[in-house]
């Protein structure tokens, strides 16, 4: 029997992206085994290989961590699928000398990006190039990775842009007006207040800071409005000082990390985003699959799912004011915001798993 292999970080990241292609796998004839931090929680793995490796880079247990996967890899793959940059790295490295099937990896975002037409962290850009020739395939989840990929002739056999992870978007759908009010009631909001929402890590990368000086912008014209910001993170406790400094904790909600994030999409009116660089958010893609239109940061990763004008508003990462007037738009018109909102649920159908799913065929080999 053939064997596959799925390397990433932690657990979390095999149960939100890698369990239909781990069925897939396994449909098509694989052993499949899987190395991550944590222990043995999947169903229907051959092995399970607990190797923790640090985000950042140059930590001394990424070493340690490092042959300890050199260990893994005397056992032949036939398949051997690489995610996120750092483990990426590592993984690539410690496949050097060894003797494997097709080797695939993926990014999941470039720590290396565009701004203004420059790339931002050159350092990473090097590495990733180097690192490309010990694989068979790479693929990237938004245009401008794929574009610079193939500027910088990285030296890998094949190179492709998929549509994301895909994701399963008979859990979400557009509520009724009926559902939407009783869910606001549940969690203590009321019917007519206009609630943004955004879902992520609280760092500086997600840039939560831009959305506070929106909102004050925004509350010079439309007062009954909330944000809730869902996830924890690094910048926690400054960001909570910064929106009592502004006087905005009557329209900020610091909800925490959060389990049910399609409850709290359904609720909402627009999915409110903005980081400084993507990949493919799936938190967005969630947002459109629940009719919600989109204002963002016009950044990799979020231009390539939010066309503007059409499911959301992209806007300057430097100007709160185009954020605002973005979102009092939709406030004001309903009909243009049941435009959006339509167009949300049909641009979140090319994102399905059913769809995506046969894009991995292509990079699997199978």
């Amino acid at each position: 029997m053939k064997r596959a292999l799925l390397i990433a970080n932690f657990n979390s990241f095999h149960r939100q992206f890698n369990l239909p292609y781990i069925k897939r796998l396994s449909e098509k004839g694989y052993q499949v085994s899987l190395v991550s931090a944590g222990g043995n929680e999947f169903d229907d793995i051959e092995e399970k290989y607990n190797i923790a490796f640090d985000r950042t880079p140059y930590k001394l247990k990424n070493i340690k961590s490092f042959f300890k996967l050199r260990s893994v890899f005397s056992t032949y793959y036939d398949v051997i699928y690489i995610s996120t940059s750092v483990i990426g790295a590592f993984g690539r490295l410690a496949l050097l000398g060894k003797k494997h099937g097709r080797v695939i990896y993926s990014a999941h975002g470039y720590n290396f990006y565009k701004v203004n037409g420059k790339i931002v962290g050159k350092i990473y850009l090097p590495i990733e190039k180097f690192l490309s020739k010990i694989c068979d395939c790479i693929f990237t989840m938004n245009q401008e990775d794929y574009e610079t990929t193939i500027e910088y002739n990285f030296p890998c056999k094949e190179i492709y842009n998929v549509d994301g992870v895909g994701i399963d978007t008979k859990r979400f759908g557009k509520p009724t007006v009926e559902e939407k009010n009783t869910l606001r009631k549940q969690h203590g909001y009321s019917e007519d207040t206009f609630i943004l929402f955004y879902a992520a890590e609280l760092t500086e990368r997600k840039n939560q800071r831009i959305l506070f000086d929106v909102l004050q912008e925004l509350i010079k014209k439309h007062k009954n409005v909330k944000l809730l910001l869902a996830g924890a993170g690094t910048e926690t406790e400054s960001y909570k000082t910064i929106v009592a400094e502004k006087g905005l904790n009557e329209y900020i909600e610091f909800l925490g990390f959060r389990c049910d994030v399609s409850t709290l999409l359904k609720l909402s009116d627009v999915l409110f985003a903005s980081s400084l660089n993507e990949g493919l958010p799936i938190n967005m893609i969630e947002g459109l699959a629940t009719g919600l239109p989109v204002v963002a940061t016009a950044v990799r990763g979020h231009v390539d799912l939010i066309e503007n004008g059409r499911n959301g508003y992209l806007f300057d990462i430097d100007s709160p004011v185009m954020a605002s007037d973005s979102i009092c738009k939709l406030i004001e018109d309903k009909l243009l915001y049941d435009r959006f909102s339509e167009q949300a649920l049909v641009s979140s159908q090319m994102y399905d798993i059913n769809v995506v799913i046969h894009q991995y065929d292509k990079i699997f080999g199978i």
